[in-house]
């Protein structure tokens, strides 16, 4: 039998221990078939496993809107740049980085932050979470990983005073939608496009 559970990067602190210091709360384990499961926070330690994340992310949906987004041509990125981008979100109070294992193995990542308070009159005020990259690779789709990023999420989320968890996703054959509609989140708001086509 597999078992699920919540670590704080690599360190070997007592599980309350590290509950308390990601704020996920909860017993942080269940059991199921399959591999052991560890949620935890990124380390520095990741950042190998994490560009290969990010890129088979990226990758998915390049496949998806390919005449929206692009695979970059050598030299047009930067690895270093990405590599500070991520070392940020370690230091930062209002975002987190987690990671997903599968005995041992970095298998997915979900990337989440605290939305600044909307102070406008016009708007109900309401503190978000927004997450802003979920994955979980391709061989590992299927065995609960998602659905335990997403239990992370929201408990870190919700340990900081957020109300609610905001996504947005691109809609193509084969897209997460279905996923996310099956943890209980509904649409908020649609961006509509239409090409125009040259007069005849």
């Amino acid at each position: 039998m597999g078992r699920r559970k919540i670590t704080k990067g690599r360190h070997t602190a007592g599980p309350s221990v590290v509950r308390a210091a990601l704020g996920l709360g909860g017993t942080g384990a269940s059991r199921h078939h399959g591999p052991e499961v560890t949620i935890r926070e990124a380390t520095k330690d990741d950042l190998e496993p994490l560009r290969g994340l990010y890129a088979e992310f990226h990758s998915f949906h390049v496949q998806g809107v390919p005449e929206y987004l692009r695979l970059p041509l050598p030299g047009e990125t930067d690895p270093e740049e990405f590599d500070r981008a991520i070392e940020r979100l370690f230091d930062s109070d209002e975002a987190t980085l987690l990671i997903a294992e599968a005995d041992g193995r970095p298998v997915g990542f979900a990337e989440v932050y605290l939305d600044p308070a909307n102070e406008s009159p016009f708007v109900v005020p309401r503190r978000s979470a927004k997450l802003q990259s979920l994955l979980v690779t391709k061989a590992s789709r299927g065995t609960g990983l998602g659905g335990a990023l997403i239990d992370g999420v929201e408990r870190w989320a919700r340990a900081r005073g957020a109300e609610e968890i905001r996504a947005r996703t691109w809609e193509f054959p084969g897209d997460p939608l279905a996923f996310y509609a099956s943890r209980g989140y509904t649409t908020l708001s649609r961006e509509l496009v239409r090409p125009l086509l040259p007069h005849k």
